[in-house]
């Protein structure tokens, strides 16, 4: 795996693309649950369907996982919620031995050859550490294990002012830069390549108990917090340093699973969740209306933006999810009867105020220095003073 995800795994099953999709399906279609424990993007807003996916950060540690199971079209009843793939991680657990192990994952530019024609990679690394443990409380009865990992990302930014095909050159990024400071008295960031960072910490914990020989209990809890930069340039859109915005994530998922065998053809699986999960977006430097100059050069569709950008000052969710999922299955001769229950409980907060600070465009850089706007945007709420979710 190259870059140590569930989807470098899922993909090898021969229905899967590299884009997390089965069979055609959307990626959102899917349904990741670990050890049976629904783990999802509810809200919809990630483009692979799973929790962090807008901070480029993984739901859980691929080192906690000891196996991945993907169903596509399941006869068994306790298999659902999803059109495209079911993908199940089954997480380590502790055992009478004790097993650890500490792991370094890394690359950067020194890693990567010279283009044919001699020129070098920008600047990046790309790393990811971390250990995990496992071993017995009271052998034979209670078992721990925990895995804690962390990821470190830098990217190079593209289209910097003076690259080749980049629509900015430095010497008019700097008096752009300075003509704003001076009348307005903000900074419009920096221009050349400084990265995008990624950065998350992950913590997974379990325990197992066998209360007896009839019934076992598991406990465990996935910690995720991560961010992921957004500052994209491209050879039509310039974006000024104090234009990019932090994509912020935690998640808290907290599982409790008790499974029971009450004799050789009767059995119970019970599990009991929640999960908190908390996005926002931050932006750069101070608050500023976000500033398009359009017709750059004279040469049109060529953007260049600076100030806060439009749709991050007023963008938080909040999920709360509730699981409770029961399944009674019996065993009688060549037939299995499966009686059960399968429950989600949503609360959302979403506050999402587009174009919150403010958003001017001039037709042409002329028409900023004579502040003469084509187009003033701005949203408010009905109450002054207040910024109400939905």
């Amino acid at each position: 795996t190259l870059s140590r995800s569930l989807n470098d795994f899922t993909r090898l099953t021969p229905q899967a693309n590299g884009n997390n999709s089965f069979a055609g399906s959307s990626g959102k279609y899917n349904s990741l649950t670990i050890d049976g424990a629904v783990n999802n993007d509810v809200f919809g807003l990630t483009s692979n369907g799973l929790p962090g996916g807008q901070a480029n950060t993984q739901p859980i540690s691929l080192d906690a996982i000891q196996e991945i199971q993907v169903v596509l079209a399941p006869y068994d009843i306790s298999y659902g919620n999803f059109t495209g793939g079911g993908i199940n991680a089954v997480t380590r657990s502790g055992t009478n031995n004790v097993e650890g192990s500490a792991y370094f994952f890394g690359r950067n530019q020194k890693l990567v050859g010279k283009s044919f024609t001699g020129v070098k990679a920008d600047e990046f690394y790309n790393t990811q550490y971390g250990f995990r443990l496992g071993a017995p409380i009271i052998k034979d009865k209670l078992f721990f294990f925990i895995n804690a990992e962390q990821v470190k990302i830098k990217t190079p930014t593209l289209f910097n002012a003076g690259d080749e095909g980049a629509i900015l050159s430095v010497t008019d990024a700097q008096a752009l830069s300075d003509y704003v400071q001076t009348k307005y008295g903000y900074s419009v960031g920096g221009f050349n390549s400084t990265g995008a960072m990624t950065e998350n910490d992950k913590i997974f914990a379990r325990i197992d108990w066998n209360i007896n020989s009839k019934h076992q209990l598991t406990l465990r809890h996935n910690y995720v917090n991560g961010f992921d930069d957004n500052i994209s340039r491209t050879g039509a859109l310039f974006r000024l340093g104090n234009n990019a915005y932090k994509f912020k994530n935690n998640q808290n998922v907290s599982v409790a699973e008790l499974r029971s065998q009450f004799n050789s053809s009767l059995s119970n699986n019970l599990i009991v969740g929640y999960s908190r999960i908390r996005d926002a977006r931050e932006t750069s430097g101070t608050l500023f209306p976000q500033v398009e100059i359009q017709n750059w050069g004279g040469a049109a569709g060529k953007v260049v933006q600076f100030g806060s950008e439009r749709s991050s000052t007023a963008n938080e969710l909040d999920q709360d999810i509730i699981e409770f999922t029961d399944n009674l299955k019996l065993l009688a001769g060549n037939h299995t009867f499966t009686l059960g229950t399968h429950n989600e409980f949503f609360k959302f907060r979403n506050l999402f105020v587009g174009t919150y600070n403010g958003r001017y465009r001039f037709s042409n850089l002329q028409n900023f220095y004579d502040n003469k706007p084509n187009n003033i945007d701005i949203s408010y709420p009905a109450v002054a003073g207040t910024l109400p979710a939905a």
